[in-house]
């Protein structure tokens, strides 16, 4: 059964408990967050991959996902949109989930895509809760590109999403207008839909629109915290995933970080993959969960050889 937030929280979430039935001491708490312009029921596919694989009765789990400051269903903006406030959201859905079920964990792990990624470490920064860390290409530029690559006045990807068309006649004419276009280009079965369903609301007129309006997204990309300064300070072990085809996090660019910090963890290129894996290939990111935080599982599981770790 999903629990969900309060309706009204600053912090939107939704959860699930599996494995152990009412029990206060728990194995895992999985924190998700999504990437920018996106909402928190884009794991839902994954979530149900998870339970499907784990023992959770010899490990039981609860899975959380929560939606960043003016993303889905999270209350008003009322603080500009950057990396240290979606740190701060992090921190509260973690809280006010902890205090509603009374429970307690032997280990809280986070999972973050593109500025989810950046927002678990920052979260992380601000108040060491997590274990370790599994982030899909988090939203990071090398010294020498900070105020450059998202400044809203250079940017030709701020301008662009700027420029997104926000509203619709309905749902079908949403996924109709971006299927296997760009970021939604190759997305596996279901997920477009999701997102549509999940990512967008009905106005008064019977339209929908986006719940994070193109504004707010281009804002959180003109962000220019360092967060990769702050790297060296990361207390847990951090696994970083990029794919070889993405825009944003090409196998040179992987290994200047690891270059520059080597902090616990690694680096790791997923041949064929682009920014948007997590979409496109839930099932191969789902065996990257497992294998990284060593859950077993109710039947054996074997990782396709797709990762090349540097």
């Amino acid at each position: 059964m999903i629990m969900k937030s309060m309706a009204g929280a600053k912090t939107a979430w939704i959860a699930r408990q599996v494995g152990a039935k009412g029990a206060k001491e728990r194995g895992t708490l999985l924190v998700f967050t999504h990437a920018n312009g996106f909402c928190k029921e884009m794991w839902l596919p994954i979530w149900d991959l998870l339970i499907e694989q784990i023992d959770t009765e010899r490990a039981p789990i609860d899975l959380l996902s929560l939606d960043l400051a003016g993303h889905g269903d999270s209350g008003p903006i009322t603080k500009p949109l950057n990396i240290e406030e979606f740190g701060r959201n992090v921190l509260e859905a973690i809280d006010t989930f902890c205090a509603r079920t009374q429970a307690s964990y032997d280990r809280i792990v986070g999972i973050g895509h593109s500025i989810g990624g950046s927002s678990t470490l920052k979260a992380q920064l601000l108040r060491p809760v997590f274990t370790r860390v599994l982030l899909m290409e988090p939203i990071m530029s090398l010294p020498d590109e900070q105020g450059r690559f998202f400044r809203k006045d250079e940017s030709d990807f701020v301008k662009s999403t700027l420029r997104r068309r926000n509203r619709f006649p309905d749902r079908k004419s949403a996924a109709d207008n971006w299927r296997g276009k760009g970021a939604y280009k190759g997305w596996a079965p279901g997920m477009l839909e999701l997102f549509v369903q999940h990512a967008m609301r009905e106005t008064e007129d019977g339209s929908v629109e986006l719940k994070c309006e193109p504004a707010s997204e281009a804002e959180a990309y003109a962000d220019n915290n360092p967060i990769l300064t702050e790297l060296h300070k990361v207390s847990c072990p951090a696994i970083v995933i990029g794919g070889s085809e993405s825009w944003h996090m090409p196998k040179d660019k992987v290994e200047a970080f690891h270059k520059l910090y080597r902090y616990p963890g690694g680096f790791e290129i997923v041949p064929g993959g682009d920014h948007f894996l997590p979409m496109v290939d839930p099932e191969f990111f789902t065996k990257r969960i497992l294998e990284t935080f060593s859950f077993p599982t109710k039947a054996s599981t074997r990782l396709a050889p797709k990762v090349a770790r540097l």
